[in-house]
């Protein structure tokens, strides 16, 4: 059963992302526009953190939203970021965004990778990058 978005500005974010893809003309490429579109608005233009170990960051562990470096957090770094997924699931990026500029910058980039992840799967869920 697929799945249906009621939520009317994660929709209109998800095709704001969606014609930034096809603009760029680079479905290889994606991940990494997400992930620079979705940092921009964090951190501002031009600003985008550096990873410590690659250009992207790893997968999420099964049964889990965030990225596997996030394992050894604390438990209410880890439940923070999942409610500011959760927000930007249901009310949209920028609400969530909004959100989480006000914590630390660990919590920020933890949400920054777990988004542009969760985003990342639901283009590809949708046919969006083919």
């Amino acid at each position: 059963m697929e799945q249906k978005f009621e939520h009317s500005a994660l929709e209109q974010d998800i095709q704001e992302l969606s014609r930034e893809v096809k603009e760029a003309g680079s479905v290889e490429r994606a991940k990494e526009i997400i992930r620079t579109s979705v940092a921009e608005k964090i951190y501002g233009p031009g600003v985008i953190p550096k990873p410590s170990a690659s250009s992207m960051p790893p997968p999420p562990r099964p049964g889990s939203p965030l990225p596997n470096y996030a394992q050894d957090l604390p438990p209410e770094v880890k439940l923070k970021v999942e409610n500011f997924l959760d927000l930007a699931w249901h009310k949209g990026l920028n609400p969530a965004i909004k959100e989480v500029k006000k914590s630390d910058p660990l919590t920020m980039d933890l949400f920054h990778d777990a988004i542009t992840e969760k985003l990342y799967n639901e283009f590809k869920k949708r046919g969006l990058l083919k």
